[in-house]
């Protein structure tokens, strides 16, 4: 069993982005781009994404442990998926069908902006359609961009 909690910096900021950055750079878009620019452009990404004013961050626990992480979603409420990710020994039973679930709500078409191998594999009735341009964009309300 798995429960759902909203993302705590204090305690989930290193596994969030330790875990994104290092399986997203195995991802087929990340191309050549060499690791002395890769880990310093991730990491900022990261950062605006956790810190973007719409973005939640959700973490999927063990129903008995909170502190046991077996994945997470970064997504906005417009149905914009920014990642997920799923220990690999908590794949295939689910946990990213309720994360993806949580982040879109009623299984309608959504977007996601990073897109790695198993993005490919996004189950039916879900409707996802590749858009990176969404993490680019300057946030409604954001002055910084």
């Amino acid at each position: 069993m798995l429960a759902l909690r909203p993302y705590v910096a204090s305690t989930d900021e290193n596994f969030v982005r330790a875990t994104w950055s290092r399986s997203y750079k195995q991802s087929r878009d990340v191309g050549p781009v060499p690791s002395n620019l890769y880990w310093p452009l991730i990491g900022a990404t990261i950062t605006e994404l956790l810190d973007r004013p719409a973005s939640v961050t959700t973490v999927a626990v063990s129903a008995d442990d909170h502190e046991q992480i077996l994945g997470y979603v970064c997504h906005e409420p417009n149905k914009v998926v920014h990642y997920i990710f799923v220990k690999e020994t908590f794949r295939r039973l689910g946990v990213g069908r309720v994360l993806l679930n949580h982040a879109t709500g009623d299984r309608d078409k959504f977007t996601y902006t990073f897109r790695t191998q198993a993005c490919r594999n996004i189950p039916a009735p879900f409707d996802g359609t590749y858009n990176p341009a969404h993490v680019r964009r300057k946030p409604i309300g954001d002055a910084r961009h």
